[in-house]
């Protein structure tokens, strides 16, 4: 992802192990896995066999 690296090159180098940039796309990755994860909670609740 390219984003990471934009990021860096806009902030510039840190004493951090880890990078603005990489930092920022850790967060935005799971950010979309939370939002996956509480998608198919929602589904599995809709099609759920004792619902019916």
């Amino acid at each position: 992802m390219e984003l990471a690296a934009q990021i860096d090159r806009i902030v510039g180098i840190t004493e951090h192990q880890v990078s603005i940039g990489e930092a920022v796309q850790a967060m935005v990755l799971n950010a979309l896995e939370f939002v996956d994860h509480l998608a198919s909670l929602d589904s599995r609740k809709k099609f759920s066999p004792t619902s019916c």
